[in-house]
């Protein structure tokens, strides 16, 4: 029921008014289209709402035909027009302070990564500015939970697509290493974009894995070792 509604919501509410902003050439809104991202971020302290604003950037973000792959960590990044950024911007902002508010790491990772894939060219006037700059400095990405909650989603998302790729798979079959994601790569990296260091995003995925060490059974120790892998790919 609560699925259906956020479907509802992206693709009658949300979506006709990305389409727009996203489109390729970067168009400006109209003052009609401003007034529904006003009354949309507004709205965004609901968690269905939150949800499918996430769901309907993704799928904009990945139905180009730039994009490598079905995730957003190996997506191309958009272009905005300057007159639509703002806009952009003051979505993004409602949006994280209602994860912060809200302990909603799943939007809060998805925004996170998103932040990296919009940009604008200043219209030639002034130089590309990159989303992440302009939330750089949210109260999210200071909050330990966060990381770690986000950390323990992706851990969650490989092992469910192991478990899927294994099915398929002879009996007996063995894998030498868990599975990983590209966004597990890139994870130290992207804590590195908000101006974490290399050796304090080290040490929150070690104290998460070791905290949740149960859940993971024998793979902890090698996730310790192949999430270090992430300072390559800031």
């Amino acid at each position: 029921e609560v699925q259906a509604a956020v479907k509802q919501l992206m693709n009658d509410e949300i979506r006709p008014v990305l389409k727009g902003l996203l489109a390729s050439p970067p168009l400006g809104p109209s003052e009609a289209v401003k007034a529904q991202m006003e009354q949309m971020r507004q709205g965004l302290g609901d968690g269905r709402r939150r949800a499918a604003l996430c769901q309907a950037l993704r799928l904009e973000i990945l139905g180009r035909e730039s994009s490598e792959g079905p995730e957003l960590d190996g997506a191309k990044a958009i272009t905005v027009a300057l007159a639509a950024f703002d806009g952009i911007v003051a979505l993004f902002k409602s949006a994280l302070d209602a994860c912060d508010e809200q302990n909603d790491a799943w939007c809060g990772r998805d925004l996170m990564v998103m932040t990296q894939l919009l940009r604008t060219d200043g219209g030639g006037v002034e130089k590309p500015v990159q989303l992440l700059s302009r939330v750089y400095n949210h109260a999210l990405w200071n909050k330990v939970t966060f990381w770690e909650d986000a950390l323990l989603l992706g851990l969650c998302e490989a092992h469910a697509a192991e478990s899927v790729w294994r099915r398929k798979l002879p009996a007996g079959s063995q894998w030498s290493q868990p599975s990983m994601t590209a966004f597990l790569q890139r994870f130290v990296g992207y804590m590195m974009a908000f101006g974490i260091s290399f050796d304090q995003g080290r040490n929150s995925v070690w104290a998460t894995l070791r905290k949740h060490a149960p859940l993971l059974g024998g793979s902890s120790k090698a996730y310790a070792t192949l999430l270090q892998i992430g300072r390559a790919h800031v």
